[in-house]
């Protein structure tokens, strides 16, 4: 078991250098916006550290997927793949832990711990007989597959919204809001097979100037009911609305580029930056926004001839 984490690890920190990246540095990075990310966040409500709790447990089902399990049984025996699931869900919730104790919220930490531990006893199937109906048929594969995975988090997300409305708490429908945004950016985080793009009989630009339509029009269709349930029942914060409202649209198309300007490698660090920084700071999305769209039209180049 051991070996395993070790190796994960160093696969990990060789993905990272092969971005010309420093792995030391990487981390450090990423722990410090991690901690600015969750301070902020746990200003915008009284109830921010509820949701704070639950958003580890939205990403734990990866862990515990059939696929991912079906290769853990072959390589360990059923008492060290417990304890491997085991291992994995606490290392993911761990960073989540600290911040909660670092808030005095003891109680919260201890249950997300017992949660994550429960979770890796459970192993999440993909149902054969059914599919779940989407509203993003017509173009695939990001929104459709992407819906299907996270319409939990969708439904949870209105939910949050409809409870900020119900108790008057703006901050807590407006970061409802923005999770949408969030959910929607990681329909891109994985690269389609390259037959998939080689198929279109587009430029390298008309491709991609067609996918941010298609980005732009299915995000407008999941965000703009919480949008505008926002805007009767919170009509005079109608500025602070729109702003999240277009910059979550220009996260969306930040993060469609960065898989295009990385293709048809996986998302890596570089990508996460980018991200991070349009999120910190939206008006640099006028700096990275054009440097993602022009190299990822010389990534396209060799296949969309």
């Amino acid at each position: 078991m051991k070996y395993y984490f070790s190796l994960q690890f160093r696969v990990l920190c060789r993905h990272i250098k092969a971005n010309g990246i420093n792995p030391y540095f990487a981390f450090s990075f990423l722990v410090i916006v991690f901690i600015f990310l969750s301070l902020s966040f746990f200003k915008q409500s009284a109830y921010a550290p509820y949701v704070y709790a639950l958003l580890p447990l939205t990403f734990l089902s990866a862990a515990g997927g059939q696929r991912r399990n079906e290769f853990l049984q072959i390589t360990f025996t059923k008492k060290n793949l417990r304890q491997v699931r085991m291992v994995e869900n606490a290392i993911m919730v761990l960073p989540f832990i600290f911040i909660l104790i670092f808030k005095l919220h003891f109680i919260l930490s201890v249950a997300l711990l017992v949660l994550a531990l429960l979770i890796s006893l459970v192993t999440f199937k993909a149902r054969k007989a059914s599919t779940i109906p989407t509203p993003f048929y017509q173009f695939p594969f990001e929104f459709p597959s992407g819906f299907r995975k996270s319409y939990l988090g969708i439904i949870i997300s209105y939910a949050l919204i409809i409870i900020g409305i119900y108790i008057g708490n703006f901050n807590l429908a407006l970061v409802a809001m923005a999770l949408q945004f969030l959910i929607v950016v990681s329909y891109y985080n994985l690269p389609e097979n390259e037959f998939y793009v080689w198929i279109y009989s587009k430029s390298p630009k008309q491709f991609l100037i067609s996918k941010m339509k298609i980005a732009t029009l299915y995000s407008f269709c999941l965000v703009i009911p919480a949008m505008i349930l926002m805007l009767l029942f919170f009509s005079s914060h109608w500025l602070i609305i729109g702003g999240i409202f277009l910059s979550g649209l220009l996260i969306v198309n930040t993060a469609l580029l960065g898989k295009y300007a990385l293709f048809p490698s996986e998302v890596n660090l570089t990508q996460i930056i980018c991200l991070l920084f349009s999120i910190l700071f939206p008006p640099l999305m006028i700096i990275i926004l054009p440097i993602l769209y022009f190299t990822s039209l010389k990534r396209l180049k060799p296949i969309l001839k």
